[in-house]
């Protein structure tokens, strides 16, 4: 049987494009193999919702990607391994977070730079970490009536807590902070709080954060912003 050339190059079509579709979604799930660029290992109790290929971002920027992850059987934390971009100085001192977009977003290893002069070499561990923090947990807590939350102008070093109940809003400074709701957990009232906050400019209305704050891990998901730091102290009742 003599083989029709339009088939065979549409066959072979398929397969270049198969291929090439193969490639692309090994590279995004990290099996490519190494990329170039100094690693960094980091320990943490939990990795819920990282994968081989995750983010790593440094001020919300992607900088490299997990490209290892292990449990060690002696201490049940998972070692990972990362791949940040060439020519990026971490400070020995920096600290990595397993952050999430918001509620029902996606995971990322946030790492949150020091002020050591000293950089992490090749290979070098991250000590100060924090893992993530279980959505079902967060969604099975009691929520309470409000919230105490800290602002702090990181250029004078003076703070002001604000006590708002759900729904409440206030200003300070540059700021107007809106409180969505509090959970905690049901059989330990002071153990944590997840807040859930909204945070804009009052000059203008521009949105400047809007997620959960939880007091155990203030850098979990922390604001973004030049002057200010706002976390959750505790929920009301």
């Amino acid at each position: 049987m003599r083989e029709n050339p339009v088939e065979v190059a549409a066959g072979a079509a398929v397969l270049l494009v198969a291929g090439a579709f193969l490639v692309y979604a090994l590279d995004v799930a990290g099996f490519r193999g190494p990329r170039e660029g100094p690693r960094l290992v980091a320990s943490f109790r939990s990795v819920e919702g990282v994968s081989l290929g995750t983010d790593v971002r440094l001020a919300g920027v992607s900088i490299g990607s997990v490209t290892d992850l292990a449990l060690d059987p002696e201490t049940f934390r998972v070692r990972t391994e990362m791949t940040v971009a060439p020519g990026l100085a971490i400070p020995t001192d920096s600290s990595a977070v397993v952050a999430s977009e918001g509620l029902l977003g996606g995971s990322f290893v946030e790492i949150v730079p020091g002020a050591s002069l000293d950089a992490l070499p090749d290979g070098g561990e991250i000590l100060d970490t924090q893992g993530a923090v279980s959505l079902l947990n967060l969604l099975i807590q009691y929520v309470g009536g409000g919230a105490i939350l800290r602002v702090l102008d990181k250029i004078d070093g003076s703070y002001a807590d604000l006590d708002l109940a759900s729904g409440e809003e206030a200003r300070v400074g540059a700021l107007v902070v809106v409180m969505g709701e509090c959970r905690y957990p049901a059989d330990n009232p002071a153990g944590d709080a997840y807040a859930l906050v909204s945070i804009r400019t009052a000059a203008d209305d521009t949105a400047v954060f809007e997620g959960w704050l939880v007091a155990s891990a203030p850098a979990l998901n922390a604001m973004d912003h030049p002057r200010y730091d706002v976390w959750a102290l505790r929920c009301r009742p």
